[in-house]
């Protein structure tokens, strides 16, 4: 079991005691799930978008920034705040997810690096479903989007 915590992430067996704990420099904060694959631990923050963890041994790979939110919603009243207050989700050898910036993001599993972006104008704070090669996923606005990939 994986979890974010403010400035710490922890391992978990299912019994609860802790494989792993770590503190780090960067601020964690996020309501979204995290994303684990076979090697990375990836967690959505408030302040810098997406980053990933080794999982191994929770050192940084990567960081995957996005712009500022166009609004600020609680708990995340600070300017600059950069969330991606929803989960990621792997396709394939890339990552899709959404932020408060409102843009919608296929980065590469591996480094981060942005493949394609797609700007909706108003925050996403849903997880994208993937089914058949295609992404759906709903907007702030309430608006519902179809994305082939």
């Amino acid at each position: 079991i994986y979890v974010a915590s403010n400035r710490k992430l922890y391992a978990l067996n299912p019994q609860g005691d802790f494989r792993l704990l770590r503190h780090t420099n960067h601020v964690l904060q996020g309501a979204s799930c995290p994303l684990i694959t076979d090697d990375l631990f990836i967690v959505g923050t408030s302040l810098t978008g997406l980053m990933a963890f080794d999982k191994h041994n929770f050192d940084l790979k990567w960081t995957c920034e996005t712009g500022p939110a166009i609004f600020y919603t609680a708990p995340y009243t600070w300017k600059n705040a950069r969330t991606v207050d929803a989960a990621p989700v792997q396709v394939g050898s890339s990552i899709l997810f959404g932020a408060s910036d409102g843009v919608l993001r296929l980065a590469d599993v591996a480094d981060g690096t942005v493949r394609w972006t797609y700007s909706l104008g108003t925050p996403i704070f849903t997880t994208p479903a993937v089914v058949d090669g295609v992404a759906f996923l709903a907007d702030f606005a309430g608006n519902v989007y179809a994305f082939a990939l």
